[in-house]
């Protein structure tokens, strides 16, 4: 009983205490992971993942580097993971009756993701509404797996310099109200 009581504890402690502190770095990737994920990510909120790491700051400030590594982890691997089911089903998503009534459209997007790849990737990263489904649709449109990941590094790394920013101005921005 004992160790379910300390288990317990540690979860329903206030952002904070020492305790709240692992399992708050828990949560950080795993809160990356799910508001990039293919469908999940259009009802997880990034607003959870700032909340999240903003009270791990304000806990103990240098533990930024350690939340920032996690958060970029999260979001990469979520972005590996759609792109790698958009590459696996692309010829099934090609062939659906909504992508083959737009055949035209369809080539025309593809010829214009293709000359601007890094705009798009970083775009639909940087957009909540898109986050969760551009790295899916570049699998599915066939976009080599070595140019999304290099595309996607740049992306993610992009993603996390604003955490980073918003993590390091924003607690001094509250404190001065």
């Amino acid at each position: 009983m004992d160790s379910l009581q300390q288990m317990t504890s540690s979860v329903l402690n206030l952002p904070g205490s020492a305790e709240s502190v692992p399992f708050g770095l828990i949560t950080v990737p795993v809160l990356a992971f799910c508001e990039a994920l293919l469908g999940l990510g259009l009802f997880v909120s990034g607003i959870i993942l700032v909340g999240t790491c903003l009270l791990l700051v304000n806990s103990d400030p240098g533990l930024l580097p350690q939340i920032l590594v996690l958060a970029f982890a999260g979001a990469l691997s979520s972005d590996l993971l759609g792109y790698g089911i958009g590459y696996i089903f692309s010829e099934r998503v090609m062939q659906t009756q909504l992508m083959s009534r737009y055949g035209d459209a369809k080539d025309r997007f593809r010829s214009l993701v293709d000359r601007s790849m890094l705009l798009a990737i970083c775009t639909g990263r940087l957009t909540p509404m898109l986050r969760s489904l551009t790295p899916f649709l570049a699998g599915s449109l066939g976009v080599r797996p070595a140019r999304f990941v290099i595309f996607d590094l740049i992306a993610c790394s992009i993603w996390v310099t604003g955490l980073a920013t918003i993590l390091t101005i924003l607690p001094g921005a509250i404190d001065q109200l």
